[in-house]
């Protein structure tokens, strides 16, 4: 049996440290030929992205609970998000399609970079090797606005958001002109410049700002990157206007222009050098009988005389008095006129182009017009106003103030969303303010059957002097959007009758208190033989007793989705958590020599399939503790691991 010892692995990887180690920088990942993007703090973002975080999970038991949530895979967690992130790598790394983020823009007025340097000067300067120069500098921009600041602040986030995604994920960083070349530097760094997709721009304020100088800026900007340039891709998802369409002979409507050449003159395809190839091919076609034969000939300017005759029209591709290849196979040509996709002309024969969206352009503009979408005349706009989104929030909180000044319009995220095929993904926001992202998410799980679920994050930030927001009742701005969840899932299930996921699991995430911590640092388990007192009642809190706040962290930073299926199992009247049908967790006080021996006799008996018990170090005497692990080796002949956490 492998006995493991995890002391606080969870609660102070920061506490204790390594005096003579330093951070080496040096990532082959990271060096770039030319040119670096370079500020104060880079080094200490690199070293906040790589440490734990000290935080544990709270789980909101009471809403968790309900009808409408306890089923859901919709997840939100309140909370820094670096912390969420941090936990969340641990069990989400490479499992979110869609990243979307509306980072503080750092206009000076809405983000001050405030760290509260968990590590000390002579931490700093042994890990990262910085000199006191360089610690005074870094120092500086704490409770500062500057691009060092801004930079510090994003980095570790951006850094565990790229492990976040699927290999074919990709993330729209929404950006304003403050920061948005440093931002592009920035991603090339942590991304790759070869997985850049585009930089957006986004009308959201059409009359423009009136108080801006020399220029009404109408606009603010999308970043998007994706983590594997070559295995992502976006499909066509905006519907082409009426007017770009007509319908064909068999009523089909089909796009009016840019059609593409199949056979005819053409000076791109290439020379035909072997006249047995599968795309040299002549094509007779009479229109009185929509009757095709294909031949393969020689002879450029001589047809076939019986079949002129009997009114069959010759098609060929040639250029510059030479055949060269036709677009497509013959068999492929063949299916083409099976399916009524082909459009004969005077002298070329064409395809007929039955799609009706086109690509999302670089430049997204306020507009309404009447559209084809599923083979039917209707009405399409695209709405990414910020008026719009506030006219929008006033209307379902029935306030008549603006809750947020600067909230995103469900119509951009809706645009990101239905560039990807699958309706079946998961969107990440963590940044999520007043949580569109999870409100465009349901709207478009109802509209078109999707199964997309949303992880929100928001910081518990005080609405500060937002007298509406007060005046309705909410402190924080995370009350807010989660509140607008709420009534948004309302809206919709109301309107659309559509059966989705409306509810969403709610998470805590917070630093340990202080004085649990000095109690975990003074502990030695090997000096107390009776356990000293209930140190799992220490992370009691209103939403979750301790128990449950050790096993939620826990779980999460073992691997373990906030989805996974927990067995209650209870060995002689004392409570354990069985999970993956293999792990057993070990929380509460009160473990004897009757609890071994009946969990040894379920395990013998293959009640219980165990390969790890994971247990909590405070809840067991030294006796009891030895006592297990004794037993455990010696009757089930090595296969059971034990790991105690502190």
């Amino acid at each position: 049996m492998d006995i493991m010892e995890h002391k606080c692995g969870w609660l102070k990887s920061s506490i204790e440290y390594n005096e003579d180690f330093k951070l080496d920088w040096h990532d082959p990942d990271e060096l770039t030929d030319g040119y670096q993007l370079k500020w104060v703090g880079k080094d200490y973002a690199r070293l906040q992205a790589g440490t734990k975080t000290e935080t544990v999970i709270i789980p909101d038991e009471k809403h968790n609970e309900k009808e409408n949530n306890k089923n859901s895979q919709n997840l939100f967690f309140t909370g820094d998000n670096l912390d969420v992130l941090k936990h969340l790598q641990n069990a989400y790394s490479n499992s979110i399609k869609m990243i979307y983020i509306d980072p503080p823009y750092n206009t000076g007025k809405e983000f001050a970079y405030s760290d509260k340097f968990e590590f000390s000067d002579k931490q700093l300067r042994n890990m990262l090797g910085l000199s006191d120069e360089e610690i005074r500098r870094l120092h500086t921009i704490n409770g500062r606005s500057s691009h060092s600041a801004w930079l510090t602040f994003m980095y570790p986030r951006l850094k565990i958001a790229r492990k976040l995604l699927t290999e074919d994920g990709v993330i729209f960083i929404s950006i304003d002109d403050n920061e948005q070349a440093n931002l592009k530097l920035l991603c090339d760094e942590i991304f790759g410049e070869a997985n850049f997709i585009s930089l957006l721009s986004i009308e959201n304020n059409p009359k423009g700002r009136k108080n801006s100088n020399f220029i009404a800026v109408s606009n603010e900007y999308n970043l998007i990157y994706s983590k594997n340039k070559d295995k992502s891709y976006f499909v066509e998802n905006i519907p082409k206007n009426i007017k770009d369409l007509v319908k064909d002979e068999n009523g089909r409507y089909i796009h009016n222009s840019g059609k593409r050449v199949l056979v005819g003159e053409n000076e791109f395809n290439a020379f035909v050098t072997d006249f047995e190839s599968d795309k040299h091919y002549s094509v007779y076609y009479n229109i009185k009988r929509d009757d095709i034969i294909i031949k393969q000939e020689k002879e450029l300017y001589q047809d076939e005389p019986l079949l002129s005759k009997n009114g069959y029209k010759r098609y060929i591709s040639y250029n510059r008095g030479k055949f060269v290849e036709n677009t497509y196979t013959k068999s492929k040509f063949l299916e083409l006129y099976e399916n009524n996709a082909l459009d004969f002309k005077e002298d070329k024969i064409y395809e007929k182009n039955f799609s009706t969206t086109k690509r999302l352009k670089s430049c997204i503009v306020n507009e309404k017009y009447k559209a084809i979408i599923n083979e039917a005349e209707a009405i399409f706009e695209i709405d990414i106003k910020t008026t719009s989104a506030n006219t929008y929030l006033k209307t379902l909180f029935q306030v008549e103030e603006n809750l947020f000044q600067a909230s995103k319009n469900k119509g951009l995220i809706n645009l990101f969303l239905t560039l990807f095929e699958e309706k079946n993904y998961a969107v990440l926001d963590f940044f999520a303010g007043s949580a569109t992202t999870a409100d465009a998410v349901m709207q478009l799980n109802a509209e078109d059957g999707g199964n997309r679920k949303y992880i929100m994050v928001q910081l518990p930030e005080p609405v500060k002097n937002n007298l509406s927001a007060k005046e309705a009742g909410f402190n924080t701005i995370d009350e807010i959007a989660r509140k607008r969840i709420e009534l948004a899932a309302e809206k919709i299930k109301k309107e659309t009758a559509a059966v989705i996921d409306y509810g969403y699991k709610h998470y805590y995430v917070k630093n340990v208190d202080a004085r649990t911590i000095d109690k975990i640092v003074e502990f030695d388990a090997n000096e107390n033989k009776l356990i000293p007192e209930d140190m799992v009642s220490e992370f009691n809190s209103e939403k979750a007793d301790g128990e449950k706040v050790i096993l939620t962290t826990w779980l999460i930073d073992d691997g373990y989705k906030l989805s996974q299926e927990i067995e209650t199992k209870f060995i002689d009247g004392y409570k354990s958590y069985y999970v993956d049908n293999s792990v057993l967790y070990l929380i509460e006080r009160g473990w004897t020599s009757n609890h071994t021996k009946t969990l040894l006799n379920m395990i013998g008996s293959r009640e219980m399939n165990v390969n790890t018990i994971v247990l909590y170090g405070y809840s067991f005497t030294l006796e009891s503790l030895r006592e297990l692990e004794i037993n455990t080796r010696t009757n089930l002949d090595n296969n059971v691991r034990i790991e105690k956490r502190y």
